[in-house]
């Protein structure tokens, strides 16, 4: 019987009972051929504890055929990183159930939930359905609908249908998505935080790192640093935009400052010194093309050509040394998906991306903001997202 553990993370933006217990108990289904397991996680610490009685209770204490991960793209990310750790291998298949605020790493399979899915759950809510039935199809979340697909594939004894994603490695956590400079200071305004709690933070973090270890340790920013008020979602996308745009429109502000200084590092791209001659601002390395707003299906696409790579086991990286005006105009370019024809633009595909930092730096790893000395990215290995999606393209 095939074996399929769900890791949900209670702490996701668009974390809702109803629909995870309809996810549970869709999986839990008798007779579909089966054997599931659905974890909810409150912490890190807790997701490793849960995780590891898994491992001692399974038989043999064999990985799961299947890992379902319910949550956003730091969930992913945090998950994959500890079952490997506690496995040592990867699972055959992942399950991806959008119910994170924003979920990058599923969007390029149309997969995603963002504000579509939460009115969904808003309207039935307001309806009062206490025994909801999945087979209610109008207001079934994506989420939902991959469990249903697993159970009846199962039930049915047909295969499922999958798409291949790349996953990296990034001083021994796993991740599809990291960046630096500019793509991480919009999300430090989208958390919730401010310039001056960024300079903070600068100032204080070469004290959070251990000396032994400096240039391979990733430190997790506290949540001290943001506004505890802040609801994640497709709204705060927008005004975050407002907000950049708007202080943007002052060249001279601090707040411009802030966005647009210099980012101090240097580079080698397998194994050659990358020439730091023009004054990058910002870095995005991924193995997927996209970066979503919190709407189904809505993303920019930064990194397009990420996937071409994965018969290479290669990934994209890309900088930029634009000013916010020269920047602008390419808005709609980077939003299709499209090359951008500028000098200022370092575009490459890669198999290793080594980073160095004279003093401790800001980075993004999926959605999550880290401190970091060096970094050192690898094309990990390729793995087989379930993708419902293919059924209807056949």
């Amino acid at each position: 019987m095939t074996s399929m553990l769900t890791i949900m993370n209670k702490r996701a933006g668009g974390f809702n009972r109803d629909e995870a217990s309809n996810i549970e108990r869709i999986l839990s289904m008798q007779d579909n051929g089966l054997n599931s397991e659905v974890l909810f996680t409150e912490s890190i610490a807790d997701l490793v504890s849960k995780i590891e009685d898994y491992k001692s209770h399974s038989q043999n204490g064999n990985a799961p055929d299947i890992l379902g991960i319910g949550g956003g793209d730091g969930a992913a990310h945090i998950a994959l990183t500890n079952f490997y750790k506690i496995f040592w291998q990867m699972p055959s298949m992942i399950a991806g159930f959008p119910i994170g605020t924003i979920v990058n790493w599923v969007t390029p399979f149309d997969l995603t939930n963002g504000l579509v899915d939460q009115t969904r759950k808003d309207v039935r809510k307001t309806l009062d359905f206490v025994n909801f039935e999945y087979f209610n199809k109008l207001l079934l979340t994506k989420a939902e609908k991959m469990a249903i697909y697993i159970a009846r594939k199962y039930a049915r004894h047909e295969q499922l249908k999958t798409s291949e994603l790349g996953i990296l490695d990034v001083n021994s956590l796993k991740a599809f998505n990291i960046g630096f400079g500019l793509t991480t200071k919009v999300l430090w305004i989208y958390y919730g935080g401010t310039p001056e709690g960024y300079d903070s933070l600068v100032f204080k973090a070469d004290n959070l790192f251990n000396a032994r270890d400096k240039y391979s340790e990733i430190v997790k920013v506290p949540n001290e640093y943001f506004d505890p008020h802040v609801k994640k979602g497709f709204y705060t996308t927008l005004r975050t935009l407002k907000k950049i745009f708007a202080n943007l429109a002052l060249p001279y502000s601090s707040f411009s400052k802030f966005f647009w200084e210099v980012a101090d590092f240097t580079m080698k791209v397998d194994g050659q010194e990358v020439q730091i001659d023009k004054k990058y601002n910002g870095a995005i390395i991924s193995s997927h093309e996209s970066v979503g707003i919190g709407l189904n299906g809505i993303a920019f696409k930064p990194t397009y050509r990420a996937r071409t790579g994965i018969p290479s086991r290669r990934f994209q990286i890309v900088m930029s040394s634009l000013k916010p005006l020269e920047l602008l105009p390419y808005v709609p370019t980077i939003f299709l998906g499209q090359p951008i024809q500028n000098k200022g633009i370092y575009d490459e595909m890669a198999h290793t991306v080594e980073c160095s930092f004279p003093k401790a730096s800001l980075i993004q790893i999926d959605g999550e903001l880290y401190l970091a000395k060096g970094l050192k990215i690898e094309y990990d290995q390729t793995l087989r997202i379930i993708n419902p999606n293919l059924e209807l393209k056949m």
